[in-house]
């Protein structure tokens, strides 16, 4: 019987790959927390979206590069990735994310404030136009108003 190592090896890098991925995932939900403070039902569901992740890739890595043949030796290498991702990468990947992601939150804060000074400005004289429709329509009918209130029946 030959046994034929050489696909166990592809299987088990394709898992340390498969762990890559998933410590660059959790750091990438760290940078973001680092940057945008979150309540417990937003935290317990970033928890559970990153978890449907792993079972995700991790499934699909198995299935795509052994056939759905769950091994012992898949597991060890995708633990190893983890492991690997975050004693060399973690540390550098992490500051960049937070880096790009707090750029991100603030260009979009400032494009935000931007629409608004814009809209506030256009919408500024149809407000007024409307105080004053508003200050028209008392003057006209606000005698007229008051004579309904008082000769309206009080509740008991």
């Amino acid at each position: 019987m030959i046994v034929d190592s050489s696909h166990d090896i592809c299987v088990f890098l394709w898992c340390l790959v498969c762990g890559f991925v998933i410590g660059a995932v959790f750091d990438l939900f760290r940078a973001f927390r680092k940057n945008v403070e979150v309540g417990k039902n937003m935290l317990a569901f970033q928890d559970a979206l990153f978890c449907a992740f792993v079972f995700f890739s991790f499934t699909k890595t198995v299935e795509l590069s052994n056939n759905g043949d769950l091994r012992w030796y898949e597991f060890i290498g995708a633990f190893l990735g983890i492991a690997m991702y975050f004693m060399w990468l973690s540390r550098v990947s992490l500051i960049i994310m937070t880096g790009f992601i707090g750029f991100c939150l603030k260009f979009v804060s400032s494009i935000c404030c931007f629409f608004k000074r814009i809209f506030s400005a256009v919408l500024k004289p149809i407000y007024a136009v409307c105080r004053r429709a508003k200050a028209l329509f008392n003057a006209l009918f606000g005698s007229f108003r008051q004579k309904l209130i008082k000769k309206a029946p009080k509740n008991k």
